[in-house]
């Protein structure tokens, strides 16, 4: 007879129903803090794909701005060269820094400009069949069967001068038109109104004088 036949049947009994729910425990306990174990690394993996997706969201609308940005400044580029081969066909025959240094010249200290116009029209010949000489060659007024057109790659175009502005009295304007016509630089001046006006509580002359370039002349005859 050995010393384990003095256990009761109940108690072997009791103690392995413990020990199996004791192995449950266990069981259930591990694959918790497995389950646990794998919810944090996908938590924190679920974490990091939204941080990359946000950094991934906002590089592409920056370079979706640059992108745009680039294409505005395409467009703005191609009209500002549209622009500047205009201006490459223009060839201006006086510097305007000449035509500010004689109108400096012949403005008196009691005359402000208020506005100044330098522009390009087309010589008015009179009559067809007229030479126009200018500083760099000479071009031809052609016929109506070709009006508009020049024999030469200078178009024929005259400089006008728009002058604005307000004077002490109509005495300075006559001085200005005066000085204006004394003057080789300038030709065809044109008083176009002469108006008082005035400001604060003092009298003024406002004016407007318009004047052609003498860069150029015209002579009568045929070819």
């Amino acid at each position: 007879m050995t010393e384990i036949d003095f256990v009761p049947q109940w108690y072997q009994v009791s103690r392995n129903r413990k020990l199996w729910y004791q192995r449950q425990f266990l069981i259930l306990g591990g694959i918790a803090i497995l389950v646990a174990g794998w919810c944090f690394i996908a938590g924190r993996g679920l974490s990091r794909a939204r941080a990359d997706l946000r950094v991934a969201h906002s590089n592409f609308e920056s370079e979706i701005g640059k992108i745009q940005r680039y294409e505005r400044l395409q467009i703005q580029y191609s009209a500002l060269q549209k622009k500047a081969a205009v201006l490459d066909l223009i060839v201006p025959r006086s510097s305007n820094a000449s035509v500010l240094a004689e109108l400096s010249h012949c403005v008196g200290p009691d005359v402000v400009m208020k506005k100044l116009s330098i522009r390009s029209e087309p010589v008015d010949t009179g009559q067809q069949g007229n030479m126009v000489t200018v500083a760099g060659g000479t071009a031809k007024q052609n016929s109506a069967a070709g009006a508009g057109k020049t024999t030469d790659q200078l178009p024929a175009t005259q400089t006008r001068v728009v002058m604005v502005g307000y004077a002490a009295d109509a005495q300075q304007v006559a001085v200005l038109i005066s000085a204006l016509e004394q003057s080789n630089y300038f030709f065809r001046v044109v008083p176009v109104y002469s108006k008082n006006e005035i400001v604060g509580r003092r009298n003024i002359t406002e004016f407007e004088i318009q004047c052609v370039l003498a860069d150029f002349k015209l002579l009568s005859g045929k070819e």
